[in-house]
């Protein structure tokens, strides 16, 4: 082993060194960046990996490729290049990525996106229909099972996936490590400097949103706010290039597809960043321009339907940006008053509207990134669990 202590092999379908930005891409790179840091060996294995060693002509989104066949690219990957015998070998697998063949190999499996939550809530609001459920759902959450059912231990990144989202399907959770936001890098800035590099007047009330354009993040809220609310200025944020493929096909409802329509065009002229009226809209931003974003802005309006990694939350809060936003996700580990206003019913736009007027009249009063900092949901903290936790379990 050289120099370093274990060798670690993270999988995800991508990673965000590979031109993926956000959710459990940011968790594995964070945590190659401990475990690097720690002294030990990182290996990433992803979709794409695998798929470009086998010489298939790979599609940019895995769900435009059968998702068996992507599973089983990355597991054979996997049985081809790391030893059985190896006991300095662990793998750190996105839970439901591959698993389908055992590949003998010791493995945590992390878990931060609630599909199954997810599927059953967007069935009931009518956001998907019968087959897509279906599919999407009863799939994705046999991969997890079979992932998990193989795995040395499960491992939680809040107490929402260890208490709603596990227990649902019928998995067992050994641990939960909450995640956590680089302080140093979401920090609040200074307004007046960042509101004339991205083209703001200082008098602006600007709002943001960070997500992907699908009902799960609320694109639908966020699309009857900018329309009520004109006066305000609006900086949607996606994660992935506005022309990107939805997660599910048939989730788009009429309001969404219009919305599509609208601003397609722009975006095939403009590539990543398109404004008209009070909206702005930019694509795959990286973390050090999404940080001025954040410090830019008034508030932040989240109105997820279901999360689990809340990486979105902790970088606003740490920003110091007050939020209007579902309780979801890391948020039943520490919502605080002082983070801003949480939605009963996250399909009300009243609500949000409401909500929205009283921030900005009490802003002062919210300090999300004191919430933070109290709670220790800082990166070092988080690096240290982590090291703790996957130096001291046994490998067989």
């Amino acid at each position: 082993m050289g120099d370093y202590c274990l060798k670690f092999v993270l999988v995800n379908w991508y990673f965000a060194h590979e031109g993926i930005i956000g959710g459990c891409e940011s968790f594995h790179e964070k945590l190659a960046v401990a475990l690097r840091r720690a002294g030990h060996e990182v290996d990433f294995v992803s979709y794409k990996k695998a798929a470009e060693e086998a010489n298939i002509n790979l599609p940019f989104h895995r769900l435009r490729y059968p998702e068996a066949q992507a599973s089983i690219l990355i597991d054979q990957f996997l049985e081809r290049h790391y030893s059985r015998n190896d006991h300095d070998l662990m793998l750190i697998r996105d839970a439901g990525v591959g698993g389908l063949i055992d590949v003998g190999l010791p493995e945590i499996d992390v878990f931060g996106n609630p599909y199954y939550t997810l599927y059953d809530r967007l069935r009931n609001l009518g956001k998907i229909d019968k087959f897509a459920y279906i599919d999407k759902h009863d799939f994705s959450t046999c991969l997890e099972k079979m992932t998990a059912t193989n795995a040395l231990q499960n491992v939680a990144l809040s107490n929402f996936m260890a208490t709603v989202e596990m227990p649902s399907l019928g998995i067992r959770c050994d641990r939960v490590i909450n995640n956590a936001v680089d302080i140093e890098q979401f920090k609040p800035q200074e307004k007046k400097p960042l509101r004339r590099k991205f083209g703001f007047a200082t008098k602006d009330v600007v709002g943001c949103w960070v997500g992907s354009w699908t009902a799960v993040k609320g694109i639908e809220i966020i699309n009857q706010l900018t329309s009520k609310f004109r006066e305000i200025k609006w900086v949607l944020v996606l994660k992935h290039n506005f022309t990107g493929s939805l997660m599910i096909p048939s989730e788009a409802t009429t309001a969404e597809r219009k919305l599509r329509a609208l601003f397609l065009k722009f975006f095939k002229q403009s590539g990543y960043a398109y404004k008209r009226g009070n909206i702005r809209i930019l694509c795959q931003l990286q973390p050090q321009v999404l940080a001025e974003i954040y410090s830019l802005s008034d508030f932040a309006v989240l109105p997820y339907l279901c999360e689990g990694n809340s990486h979105v939350v902790l970088e606003a809060c740490a920003s110091n940006l007050p939020l209007v936003t579902t309780q979801t996700g890391l948020f039943w580990d520490f919502w605080n008053e002082k983070i801003g206003y949480r939605m009963s019913d996250t399909q009300n736009i009243d609500e949000y509207a409401s909500a929205i007027d009283r921030l900005l009249e009490d802003s002062p009063v919210f300090q999300p990134r004191n919430v933070i900092l109290d709670q220790h949901l800082d990166l070092e903290t988080w690096e240290r669990k982590w090291i703790d936790y996957l130096t001291d379990i046994p490998r067989q």
